[in-house]
């Protein structure tokens, strides 16, 4: 550096300098001198980290030189400033911050003009910065025994140089964790550590550099025992009938009282009810069921708490079943007569949704039918002729497939039909010209009570007509 080039002391040094006026040549001799420093100093304390103040003022009586100002800082650094020409005084700063803690450093201020230099030397100390902690925590800061915790941490320190030595206390009566940090390296996160222990702790971090200042912070963990798996009671089942209310009732019980619950119900036919999430305080859930059929279900009732543990239990349930109720019959038409097609129709209940039916139906002429009627129907028709006339009974019966019967009866009179005669046979005897001729008719009729016309043709142009009471079959005209 420049003040380092000059000379510390130039003592009785004068030099002469013709000045020669504008006017003539004559000269006078001016003596040239050196600024001399008057009071010095650097700003105290000093720690790594600072950038401290060199202070000083001088006198020279030339008043036009120009004057810079040397600092050498004892610790290989160097600043070189140049001071408004009239100034003589200064407080410079240092233009890089001490890096390390040192017992003993001179610094060398020197103030030069254009031909002299003058020095002065201060001795100062820069002492150890202390690190600080900006921020600590210990996480999770609520955990079960047998769980683990990992420490984190960011600090600063002024001393760029500095190396650090991070201990963590977990405060559970267990060997510290260490960590030796590198120079400029100011933050960590610390291994898992695993508390065996229940109860409230104090984790302590004590960060030290390398010239034994220290540092520390603290952070809390509170360790719970391990949380237990809810209980559950028996299932207390009520048994519906199918299209009627089942219900089931089930009782829990939960170590940690703070626990809230959820419970799910499965009815064994595809369908489940849920509890939506229970307060910690509530330990029982009912909830009810409509079965569309009968058969054995198989229930199932799951706890679960909020830390994931899950329970179950099971039971089953058998819906009775409910018989099918035959309504009154409906005949189209009204009426008939034997041959003619006879429609009967009618409807039923059954609150069993999924049963499927058979119906038979009786027609009082021994005579009888049945169909299959798929889940979901109530409602049936079913056709018959009658081969003779009289009075029948109708009975429709329908039967559930768990064999469960309703019938219901109509009375009915089948009249009878008209039927065309049948079986003619005519017999004639022989005549004479200008005689007379004798048929012999006869022929059959179902309908006893018919009376009938028997119309002939003689075969000569002539016709006759013969009116029959009833019961005679066999005229003779």
């Amino acid at each position: 550096m420049k003040g380092l080039l000059r000379p510390l002391f130039v003592v009785g040094l004068s030099i002469a300098i013709a000045a020669t006026t504008l006017v003539g040549s004559s000269s006078v001799a001016l003596a040239a001198t050196k600024p001399t420093i008057t009071t010095w100093s650097v700003s105290t304390p000093v720690f790594e980290g600072d950038r401290p103040f060199a202070n000083a003022t001088f006198t020279d009586p030339d008043l036009t030189d120009l004057h810079t100002v040397d600092v050498s800082w004892g610790d290989n650094t160097f600043d070189t400033y140049t001071l408004p020409v009239g100034d003589r005084s200064f407080s410079v700063q240092k233009s890089i911050p001490y890096v390390n803690e040192a017992a003993s450093l001179t610094v060398q201020i020197t103030v030069n003009d254009p031909i002299f230099s003058n020095s002065r030397f201060v001795v100062i100390s820069v002492l150890n910065a202390v690190p600080a902690i900006t921020s600590f925590s210990a996480s999770p800061s609520v955990l079960d025994a047998g769980q683990a915790a990992t420490a984190t941490g960011v600090f600063t320190d002024a001393g760029s140089a500095d190396t650090h030595t991070v201990t963590v206390d977990w405060g559970d009566l267990t060997p510290a964790t260490t960590m030796n940090l590198a120079a400029t390296v100011h933050d960590f996160t610390t291994a898992p550590h695993t508390y065996a222990a229940v109860g409230a702790f104090t984790v302590t971090l004590t960060v030290a550099d390398n010239a034994g200042a220290t540092a520390t912070a603290t952070s809390s963990v509170s360790v719970h025992q391990p949380n237990q798996a809810p209980t559950i009671g028996p299932l207390n089942v009520t048994t519906g009938s199918e299209g009627g209310s089942s219900s089931v009732s089930v009782t829990f019980a939960d170590a940690d009282l703070a626990d809230t619950h959820t419970v799910s119900v499965a009815w064994g036919d595809g369908a489940t009810s849920d509890s939506g999430t229970l307060a910690s305080n509530v330990t029982t859930f009912d909830a009810s069921h409509v079965y569309a059929d009968t058969g054995t279900y198989a229930v199932v009732a799951t706890v679960a708490d909020s830390a994931g543990h899950t329970v179950t239990a099971s039971s089953s349930i058998s819906p009775t079943n409910v018989g099918p109720i035959v309504g009154s019959l409906s005949l189209s038409p009204s009426s008939v007569v034997d041959h003619q097609t006879l429609t009967v129709s009618g409807t039923f209940t059954d609150p069993g949704t999924a049963d499927t039916f058979t119906l038979t139906l009786d027609w009082g002429d021994g005579a009888s039918s049945s169909q299959s009627l798929s889940a979901g129907t109530r409602s049936f028709s079913a056709t018959h002729a009658y081969n003779a006339a009289g009075p029948v009974t109708i009975k429709a019966t329908v039967a559930d497939r768990d064999l469960a019967t309703s019938s219901s009866t109509t009375d009915l009179v089948v009249l009878p039909s008209n039927h065309a005669p049948a079986d003619l046979a005519v017999g004639a005897t022989a005549a004479l010209e200008g005689g007379s001729t004798t048929l012999s008719v006869s022929f059959t009729d179902a309908d006893a009570t018919d009376t009938h016309t028997v119309a002939i043709t003689w075969g000569d142009g002539s016709t006759d007509s013969l009116a029959l009471p009833a019961h005679t079959p066999s005229p003779s005209p």
